[in-house]
Parts: structure tokens; C-alpha cells; sequence
């Protein structure tokens, strides 16, 4: 309540505290006092200032969720170098005639082309590859066909490790080449290359003294058509020798 109703309100209280009087004149004239305050208060109260009420703001638009993008799927992995399979490991095994031996209906067995004796770890090491196919007395092949088996097998004493088993060459051939680590003479290293109609590709194969085989990783297979290669073959002039002579 404001502080300036106070007296008028005090005022009315005197008024009817007073109320002891008899005569009507005064009785009337009490009212009037009355009905003189009442409206002086009503004015009071009219003239006290309103605070505005404030409209309710809108609400506030919701945004709707943009919609999730679909990730496009990813081109599969082209065969190359970086995600070729894992590595596999040859162990060591006893010899059988299995191992150079085709054919289910008719057996027959395959002709050792190439054989490669050396010392590996103080111990005599041949390492023997074979071609489903005949030699004559020169050691060359006879009756090819498009393709062919091969298999290279390592012998160290009684153990064989098998590191390839009939690997199917569609028109060409096979070629390994031996390495033995500078750092470490135990690691022996064999790299295969298979040359064929439609380029070539590489196997390593390295000896591992926990795994007690050889471990073979695909170093390099292609991934199109080869339509074209070097078709020179050099070789050491005579020249060369006459000159070294004088």
C-alpha cells in the first residue's frame, strides 16, 4: 500500500473512533466526512500508475535436423604391394614323392631343371626346382605347353621346406636367386620371380630361426596387362677380351 493512503486511512479511523455523538446533524455530517475521504481515497488509488503488462513473446521457431549425410562408399583396395595377403610360413617337413609328382588319374613325375647346392649354417643346403614337363640330353625342355607346374623345394639334410608346390606359369617360367645376410649368416633369403605373359612377380622367402621355416612374403604382383618389354639380350663382346689381352 502506498505511504500517502496512510493518513487518510488514519483519519477515517479518528472519525469512527469519535462515533459518540447523538445529534443527527453530527451523525450527518460524520458521513459526508466520510463519503469526502472515501472518494479522495478512491482517486488516490485510480491515479497510481499500471505497470504494463507484456505480451507473451512468439516462441522462438525450431530448426529442423538437417539430415545426416550417407557416407559414399569407399573403391575397393586395388591389388597392390601395400595390401597384398599376410605372410605365410614354411615349415620343414620329411621328403616324399608327393612333392614332385602330378597328375591324380595319371601320376607322373616332374623333371629337375635347376639344382643349386651351397653351406648354410654349417650344414649342406640344395635347393632343387622342378617343371611338369620332359628334358632332352642338353637339359632343355621338351613337349611345353601354355602352361606348365613348377615346384622349388630347399633340402637341408632329411628336412624339406616345400616353399612352392606345382605353382601353375601360364607361358613362361620360374627363376630363383639365393641370398645370405651380411649381418646375420643364418638369414637366408631365396627371391622367386615368375615371368609370364602378362609380366612378372616376386617372392621373398626368408629363413626365421623362432619360426623354424621359411617366411614368404609377396613382394610385387601386377595389377594390368603387360603389352610391351625389352627384347634385347646382351652379351660381353669379344672385343672386349682381344683389348683386356693386350
Amino acid at each position: 500500500m502506498p505511504k500517502k493512503l496512510l493518513p487518510v486511512l488514519l483519519s477515517i479511523c479518528l472519525l469512527l473512533s469519535a462515533c459518540q455523538i447523538s445529534s443527527e446533524d453530527e451523525i450527518s455530517a460524520l458521513q459526508a466526512e466520510i463519503e469526502r475521504l472515501q472518494f479522495e481515497l478512491d482517486e488516490m488509488r485510480n491515479a497510481e500508475p499500471t505497470a504494463p503488462t507484456e505480451e507473451p513473446s512468439p516462441p522462438a521457431p525450431t530448426e529442423e535436423p538437417s539430415p545426416t549425410p550417407t557416407p559414399s562408399p569407399e573403391p575397393p583396395a586395388s591389388p597392390s604391394p601395400n595390401n597384398l595377403p599376410e605372410k605365410e610360413v614354411i615349415s620343414g617337413v620329411l621328403f616324399t614323392n608327393d612333392m614332385i609328382m602330378v597328375g591324380v588319374t595319371n601320376p607322373r613325375k616332374m623333371s629337375l631343371c635347376s639344382r643349386t647346392e651351397f653351406t648354410w649354417n654349417d650344414t649342406e643346403t640344395v635347393v632343387e626346382m622342378y617343371i611338369d614337363a620332359e628334358l632332352d640330353a642338353q637339359g632343355g625342355l621338351l613337349g611345353r605347353d601354355d602352361s606348365e607346374p613348377w615346384s622349388i623345394l630347399v633340402r637341408q639334410g632329411k628336412t624339406v621346406y616345400p616353399i612352392v608346390l606345382e605353382k601353375v606359369v601360364y607361358g613362361g617360367e620360374l627363376k630363383y636367386y639365393i641370398y645370405e645376410d651380411y649381418f646375420n649368416p643364418e638369414k637366408l633369403i631365396i627371391l622367386v620371380f615368375g615371368w609370364t605373359g602378362n609380366g612378372i612377380w616376386i617372392d621373398e622367402y626368408t629363413y626365421d630361426e623362432l619360426e623354424k621355416g621359411f617366411i614368404k612374403e609377396k613382394i610385387y604382383y601386377p595389377t594390368g596387362f603387360s603389352f610391351g618389354w625389352s627384347k634385347n639380350h646382351l652379351h660381353m663382346s669379344s672385343e672386349f677380351f682381344l683389348n683386356a689381352n693386350e
